[in-house]
């Protein structure tokens, strides 16, 4: 157009002209042969950290049962097998948050195993105690072999406690803890895992399989702790 200035009249052209050439530049630099050379883009891959954790965990020996751990275990066992469930505590009781947790096997002769086991580290850590039954009805673990890992996991005293046909294994004195349970709808709880957590004292240890049974009554508690479930 007439009004306006021979640089707006060329400046389209110029515009054009731009894209052309770094159009055919482009081109040029994808054809040249060393480009095809050069190292791919290393991909960049998140480590599975608790595999790699694990893998290191069984190769240390320190983490492998010891011959005197494994013939305690098979002594427990071969002992609550002959009892078939009759006994009054004994059995193969566990507690877990679903990230790390303890399995404990106990009998009144060849005493007690606790487990610790963990979604991040492994295998197991195995604890061994001798078992002594209190004449007030609670039991009192006295280490072994290994308790020492199992102390902050395991107390030492424990008191059977029973619901119905459910069995429990409390931290003697926690009484009052597992009434708070209870009353913010964590016990009974319906499966092995526990909302819970491990704060705090009192992580109740619930007998393999009694996730499944259903609560009948109250549970074998004082009256005055009872009183504050009502």
């Amino acid at each position: 157009m007439r009004g306006q200035s021979a640089f707006a009249r060329i400046q389209p052209y110029r515009i054009a002209l731009f894209v052309a050439l770094a159009t055919m530049l482009a081109t040029a630099i994808a054809a040249w042969p060393w480009a095809s050379r050069l190292p791919a883009a290393p991909t960049l891959v998140a480590p599975n950290e608790p595999a790699r954790l694990q893998a290191a965990a069984a190769a240390d020996d320190r983490w492998r049962p010891t011959p005197a751990q494994l013939r305690h275990e098979r002594r427990i066992l071969r002992e609550l097998s002959a009892l078939g469930g009759a006994h009054a505590w004994a059995g193969r009781y566990v507690y877990s948050d679903g990230y790390e947790g303890v399995r404990l096997s106990l009998s009144p002769v060849a005493g007690a195993q606790a487990r610790l086991f963990s979604d991040v580290v492994g295998p197991d850590t195995r604890c061994d105690y001798a078992l002594r039954e209190l004449a007030d009805g609670s039991l009192r673990l006295m280490p072994l072999r290994g308790a020492a890992a199992c102390s902050p996991r395991v107390p030492t005293t424990l008191r059977p406690l029973r619901w119905g046909r459910r069995h429990y294994l409390l931290e003697a004195g926690s009484e009052s803890d597992f009434v708070e349970r209870v009353a913010q709808g964590l016990e009974p709880r319906t499966q092995r895992i526990s909302r819970a957590g491990f704060s705090g004292r009192g992580a109740p240890f619930l007998r393999e399989g009694d996730e499944l049974v259903a609560v009948e009554g109250q549970p074998d508690l004082p009256a005055d702790l009872l009183l504050r479930l009502e």
